[in-house]
């Protein structure tokens, strides 16, 4: 999959860069502008994004130099849009996080416990399901060795029938 728009993984998650977002949706508006229009549809901070400042050496003004936002976030600020390029950049979040959940990586030693043991349950599982599998080859196996046993004992009585007229009975 190519890399539309930069994807950060941080402790909290994963991240966009809101100003790509914007270069990406080809947005003339100035970016911390149009990203205070779009933070009034609901997004909250410390939760939807994280405003990112930087202090001027001159005469310490703070600036705000970017906006870091969820993956949830960008995603519908791109649905906001109604754009073909906000409909290829929500896709492609979509896409993105069923990666992330295809990988499955625990973030936490708790976490990674939990995985460990439902892996272990899951293989107990397949294990024995392959037993009853087994077992159920087994059978059907000894089910063919019975019928053909049973259809060459007839074949036999049938083919004895047969000859007893020929030999006569005793």
């Amino acid at each position: 999959m190519k890399e539309l728009i930069k994807i950060v993984s941080t402790k909290q998650g994963e991240v966009v860069s809101l100003k790509e977002l914007h270069k990406f949706l080809e947005v003339k508006t100035n970016p911390v502008l149009w990203a205070t229009r779009m933070f009034e549809y609901g997004f909250v901070e410390d939760l939807d994004y994280i405003t990112i400042k930087s202090e001027r050496s001159d005469n310490k003004q703070v600036v705000i130099k970017d906006f870091a936002l969820t993956l949830d976030c960008a995603k519908e600020i791109s649905m906001i849009q109604r754009t073909p390029k906000g409909r290829e950049a929500r896709l492609y979040f979509i896409a993105c996080e069923k990666k992330l959940r295809q990988l499955n990586v625990p973030q936490t030693y708790s976490e990674a416990l939990l995985l460990a043991a439902n892996q272990a349950k899951k293989l107990e599982i397949q294990s024995k399901q392959l037993e009853i599998k087994d077992k159920e080859i087994e059978v059907e196996k000894d089910k063919r060795v019975v019928q053909q046993m049973l259809s060459e004992a007839l074949w036999d009585r049938e083919d004895r029938n047969d000859l007893i007229p020929k030999w006569g009975r005793r």
